[in-house]
């Protein structure tokens, strides 16, 4: 995307999120609906969850910013893979991990909205720290199942 994109192929990729969050909440009924064996608890799969709800928010707003944005899109390409490897090993998630993911989000300041621009990217901002918050909470809650 910073180097340039067809809006078709995004719109594509934009679609395909929501069915996976679709599927998700799917899961997350299936599994409290009918109690078979997962490897994920269900307290896993609904963090999951409002993570996907406010990943789909960003995206949202992504897909609207100028290839002249790189240099906030690589600060946000950087979360996103922190995220990834957050959600991928959830085992291993507790506060310092959660710390760890909100210092490097609290490096994006804020943004005076003026324009269109300013207005996605302050979105974007402000869902990164929904999903911060959210990493938080679960954190906190793998800690006290311990």
């Amino acid at each position: 995307m910073q180097k340039g994109y067809d809006k078709e192929i995004i719109g594509r990729y934009e679609d395909e999120i929501e069915r996976s969050k679709i599927l998700m909440d799917k899961s997350i009924i299936s599994s409290l609906t009918f109690e078979k064996p997962t490897k994920l608890k269900t307290i896993d799969l609904y963090y999951m969850s409002l993570i996907a709800k406010d990943l789909e928010r960003t995206v949202d707003h992504v897909i609207r910013l100028t290839k002249n944005e790189s240099n906030f899109l690589s600060s946000i390409y950087t979360l996103i893979d922190e995220l990834n490897l957050i959600i991928g090993n959830t085992e291993n998630l507790n506060h310092k991990t959660a710390l760890h993911f909100i210092r490097n989000l609290n490096k994006i300041k804020g943004f005076k909205v003026s324009d269109i621009s300013s207005y996605d990217k302050e979105r974007i901002r402000l869902s990164l720290i929904t999903i911060g918050d959210v990493i938080i909470d679960w954190a906190i809650t793998r800690e006290l199942e311990k």
